[in-house]
């Protein structure tokens, strides 16, 4: 797929966590090519990419020649913690919470991708946390204005006058 296209997988240094999803895509895109060499899926996977991405990946140990492909990408999620398969952690969402701080009412693009990223990650918590915990956690996102005009919303729903 070109990597001009529309539908090509693009990785961004401001996305850290779409790194798996990035690597699965160009893995099918790979399979789907019948590109199997590990030297041209490294070549190939940089394409994808913006420039600053590409400067460190390029710095990895496993990109020399010896490395194989599962090496490289075993190597690039290791050097982003925020990036998890299928675990959440509370480290994850303390990094939603500092990527979206301090939301005010205006904030409504912003307030949507929080509210995106901080289901998807509470959900993979909702065995290990409680919902008290969570419901701090997303509220200390918002300005202490704001956060005030919620809670009595909020309030007033639960014990209308």
């Amino acid at each position: 797929m070109p990597t001009n296209s529309r539908d090509a997988p693009k990785f961004r240094h401001s996305e850290p966590s779409e790194v798996c999803q990035f690597v699965q895509r160009m893995e099918s895109l790979f399979d789907h090519a019948g590109i199997t060499n590990d030297k041209e899926k490294k070549r190939g996977i940089l394409e994808y990419m913006d420039a600053q991405t590409e400067q460190k990946w390029l710095g990895f140990d496993s990109y020399d020649e010896e490395s194989s492909w599962e090496a490289f990408v075993k190597e690039i999620k290791e050097s982003y913690p925020e990036a998890v398969d299928d675990t959440g952690s509370v480290a994850n969402l303390d990094w939603i919470c500092r990527e979206h701080a301090r939301l005010s009412r205006s904030d409504t693009g912003e307030i949507h991708s929080l509210f995106r990223k901080f289901k998807a990650e509470a959900k993979k918590l909702a065995d290990v946390v409680g919902n008290g915990f969570l419901v701090n956690k997303l509220m200390g996102c918002f300005t202490s204005a704001f956060a005030d005009v919620i809670e009595e919303r909020l309030i007033f729903k639960i014990w209308p006058l």
